[in-house]
């Protein structure tokens, strides 16, 4: 990779991968990303001007997210405070696009420069908590949004520096679909030793995201290579590696089946069944509810928690934690539908058709960038409900 201005560069990685230290707690989390951003964005203002597209969109959001307010769906705190966050947050991204002359591949490289970094954290991680080196697996002393999760083979789920697994299956599966691919089709982007390790790596946070991941990086390369040529090979491992998490992670079996369990039947037992697929079920009856009563333009942005509090089904449960998602729903797309409704649905469904990038021979890395970003797409989609979290608008 060229060196182009690599204090910035490194600022953009920040903004990036590190959601594990948090400046401010409260009344809003401030993470030591949004740093970048405050500093970057006034010089963006000067030299670039303001995208009518994103000018339009927010106008409708704005109108709507009011509307949402007068009829009790909102308050104008959490519209404000979402409204800003997204705002900054997609305004900032697009003004990087600029600011590197849309130099996809750049940014691309400068993503997988910063998801080997993040593998090797994790590698000493892990080495670490095998031969009992505490300052080198925990690291709560240094990150203080940040928590050691036991669990798998190796008794430690691999979180390196993101606050939890779940966080490094979710922004680190383009990393492993890059990885996935070099190793299938003997390509450069990553070298053969590397490509091992970022994806071994990746399916030892033993996080349900890192198998869908996974599931959905082995379909996206059948889908673009063949089926017949490649599904024989690749849906023998894709289903071997669900079988031995499955079967060597409890947290992982206990929430694939309680989660079938309670979108087949409905119905869920406190103590018995999983609580995060309590919480999953539980904000996807929130944001059917909220959509069913505001279908064109949803609840607005920040409402989903004035959606809860209505329509949640665990009101009346006495337990802690039922309620810790219920300002994200849990799932990007649960919130997109209850804050949002059909205008975020098609506006969301518009840029994945319109931009997504098939296969041809001629323009390969396009075409691997595209898929890398849409397994990080879609994970934020079905399990990560924050709009801006880990510079989710970059991707």
């Amino acid at each position: 990779m060229k060196n182009r201005n690599s204090l910035k560069d490194y600022a953009i990685l920040v903004t990036l991968f590190v959601n594990s230290i948090t400046i401010i707690s409260s009344p809003v989390e401030v993470y030591i990303g949004y740093l970048a951003i405050f500093t970057l964005l006034p010089g963006y203002f000067k030299k670039y001007t303001f995208p009518r597209s994103m000018g339009a969109i927010y106008l409708i959001l704005i109108l709507s997210g009011l509307f949402g307010i007068l009829i009790g769906n909102n308050t104008f705190g959490q519209f404000i405070k979402i409204l800003l966050g997204t705002f900054i947050s997609y305004l900032f991204y697009y003004y990087v696009i600029l600011d590197y002359k849309k130099d996809i591949k750049y940014l691309f490289e400068l993503y997988l420069k910063g998801a080997w970094l993040v593998t090797i954290l994790g590698i000493v991680q892990f080495v670490s908590y095998q031969i009992g080196f505490i300052p080198g697996y925990s690291w709560s002393w240094i990150l203080n949004k940040w928590g050691l999760i036991p669990g798998g083979a190796f008794g430690v789920r691999v979180s390196s520096i993101f606050g939890e697994p779940t966080y490094y299956a979710v922004f680190m599966s383009g990393a492993a679909f890059v990885g996935m691919y070099c190793l299938m089709f003997k390509k450069n982007y990553y070298s053969r030793t590397r490509s091992v390790l970022v994806v071994v790596f990746y399916f030892l946070t033993y996080s349900g995201n890192a198998t869908a991941g996974i599931a959905i990086s082995f379909f996206l390369l059948i889908f673009n290579y063949g089926f017949l040529r490649y599904g024989i090979f690749l849906i023998p491992i894709g289903l071997f590696g669900f079988k031995y998490n499955y079967d060597n992670n409890f947290e992982f079996r206990q929430r694939y089946d309680s989660v079938i369990e309670i979108f087949s039947t409905g119905e869920f037992i406190i103590g018995k069944t999983h609580g995060s697929s309590i919480v999953l079920y539980n904000n996807y009856n929130v944001a059917i509810e909220s959509f069913l009563h505001n279908p064109f333009f949803g609840g607005g942005l920040g409402s989903h928690l004035t959606s809860f509090e209505k329509y949640s089904l665990t009101q009346d449960v006495p337990v802690y934690g039922f309620n810790l998602n219920s300002q994200d729903a849990n799932s990007m797309g649960l919130r997109i539908i209850s804050e949002t409704g059909i205008f975020g649905v098609l506006l969301f469904l518009f840029i994945l058709s319109k931009y997504y990038v098939f296969r041809r021979k001629e323009d390969e890395l396009n075409w691997v960038v595209s898929n890398a970003i849409l397994v990080i797409v879609a994970l934020n989609i079905i399990r990560q409900g924050h709009y801006f979290l880990n510079g989710f608008p970059f991707y």
